[in-house]
Parts: structure tokens; sequence; C-alpha cells
């Protein structure tokens, strides 16, 4: 009896075809669990990272504003080296107070774009050199002489107050002159943080 080929060729083409159906769709519902793991990866990644840089735009921008000559704490009229002097104090109070255990967190280095994150270990290791040499002894005894001023002017005493200012200001002033922190170079790395930042939250 000879073989039915043609059967046989049909058989075989069906079998191919069933086959091939399988395999695209196996591979089409592949890809669709990878693209809707590459979607979950993003959601999550977006969720970090959005709030990691707005808290970074809020923290730089202190920090910017703490660098200001001719704020509260460097009114016009003083000499450029005492000014000077005390925008350093006011940034690495300000890096002490808000930045120093922030600039490097996990989400920032994780996901934030490669540009915002060497901007920002730059700015870090910029200010960490810099409170170093400032010591947190020094900023800590500054911070206690402000709180006394407090108290003082809440129990009007303003004589002791007007006293414990001027202790305050001549402090500032010593530490500011004994570091070279460039103000000017911070302000310029906050501005490019702030529009590197801006930029990753809008996409760019």
């Amino acid at each position: 009896m000879m073989a039915d080929w043609g059967a046989i060729a049909g058989i075989g083409a069906t079998a191919a075809v069933a086959i091939s159906g399988q395999v695209f769709g196996w591979l089409g519902r592949r890809g669709d669990r990878e693209h809707e793991s590459a979607l979950e990866y993003e959601k999550r990644a977006w969720e970090k990272k959005n709030p990691a840089l707005e808290n970074l735009i809020r923290d730089v921008s202190l920090l910017r504003r703490s660098t200001e000559p001719n704020n509260d704490w460097t009114p016009q009229g003083i000499t450029a080296n005492r000014q000077l002097a005390r925008r350093r104090v006011a940034a690495l109070q300000t890096y002490d107070e808000f930045l120093r255990s922030r600039l490097d967190t996990t989400a920032v280095l994780a996901y934030a774009s490669p540009s915002v994150r060497k901007l920002v270990q730059q700015l870090d290791d910029t200010l960490r050199a810099q409170f170093a040499t400032a010591t947190l002894i020094n900023l800590n005894n500054l911070r206690k002489r402000a709180q006394e001023k407090e108290e003082a002017i809440d129990a009007g005493n303003f004589d002791e107050a007007a006293s414990l200012r001027q202790a305050e200001v001549v402090h500032a002033e010593t530490i500011g002159t004994d570091v070279t922190l460039d103000v000017d170079g911070v302000q310029r790395l906050c501005d490019q943080i702030l529009d590197a930042a801006r930029n990753d939250l809008r996409g760019k």
C-alpha cells in the first residue's frame, strides 16, 4: 500500500501551523509580560524618583537662598570680608541642618539622571570638605548662642539678647574666616542642580 504523501504533507503542514501558532503565542505572551514588568518598574521608579527630586529641589533652593548676599544674616553696610564670612557660615549651617544627611539619598542616587547625580555629588563633596574644616563643635556652639539669644528675647532680657547677638556674630565671622568655601561657586552649582532636577522631573 502506497503512502498518501499528500495527506501526510497536509498533516505535517497543519502540525507546523499549530506549533508555529503556539510558539508565536508564547512569544507574544512573554513579550506582554516583559512589557508589563517594564511598565511596573517604571511606575515604581517614578514613585520614588518624583518625591526625591522634589525634596532635592526644595533643599537646594534653601541652600541657594542662604548664600545670597544682603539677606537677614548678611545685611548691607558691613565690609565685604565680613559679609563673605557670614555667607559661608550660612551655607554650612544650612548644609548641616537640612542637606548633610539627605544629598546622597538612595532614591536620588538610584533613579535621578546622570547629570543630576554628578552635580549633587560635586555639591556634597564641596560642602562636606568645608564642613570638616568648620567642625561640628563650632557650628553647634554658634547654634547654642542663637538659641540663648532667642530665649533672652522671649524673657524680655533685651540687653542680654543684644550681647548674645554680638557674640553670635563674632563667632560666626570667625568660623567664616577660617573656611575657604566658594559661595558663588556653590550658588552656581545650586542653579545647575535645580535646572537639571526640573528637567529630570519633566522627563527631558
